[in-house]
């Protein structure tokens, strides 16, 4: 399972070059002759936006990190289709994509992605959902309402993907779309 999509790591380069059996999880490769399995995540992007459209969301905001995944990648193309669909025009300004302390290695602390979200929410107060790519990202986005004083979900709806058990906050569980 690759961290990233963008780079090809060597070792997978090394394996399909010696004909080895390989299957890629999570991720798709482009240009590499390589299995894979993964989740709609298109779909995915896709039904977690068109929930806030149908809870009566108008300004849905996507946050996201800058890391190159395909998965983020096609979350991204499913938030843009749910728009399409409901023939809602997207706002660029409305697609985050500075989370950066959830990026795999990365040393930003994460109250630097806080504060750039609230700053992001604030300067965006028509916004009143967040689709998050990954599920710490929505934990960052909460801290940030949180730190704006908007409750949650009151003035600010979350949809996420995924939830590890070990990690759901009890009090204020994400709705979260669920990968097999």
């Amino acid at each position: 399972q690759p961290s990233s999509s963008e780079f090809i790591p060597p070792a997978v380069l090394t394996l399909v070059g010696r004909r080895f059996p390989l299957v890629i999880v999570d991720r798709t490769l482009r240009g590499t002759p390589v299995s894979t399995v993964t989740s709609d995540n298109v779909a995915g992007g896709r039904l977690a936006t068109e929930h806030l459209f149908d809870l009566g969301h108008e300004g849905i905001a996507l946050a996201l990190s800058p890391n190159h995944v395909s998965t983020l990648d096609e979350r991204r193309r499913g938030f843009v289709a749910a728009h399409a669909a409901r023939h809602v025009r997207l706002d660029p300004g409305s697609i985050y994509t500075g989370v950066r302390s959830v990026v795999p290695g990365s040393d930003v602390d994460p109250v630097e992605d806080v504060e750039a979200l609230a700053a992001f929410l604030e300067a965006n107060p028509r916004l009143t959902a967040v689709v998050a790519g990954e599920y710490h990202t929505a934990r960052l986005v909460l801290q940030a309402a949180r730190q704006l004083g908007r409750s949650v979900p009151g003035e600010l709806s979350i949809v996420c993907f995924d939830a590890p058990a070990e990690f759901v906050d009890a009090a204020l569980p994400f709705t979260h779309v669920e990968q097999d």
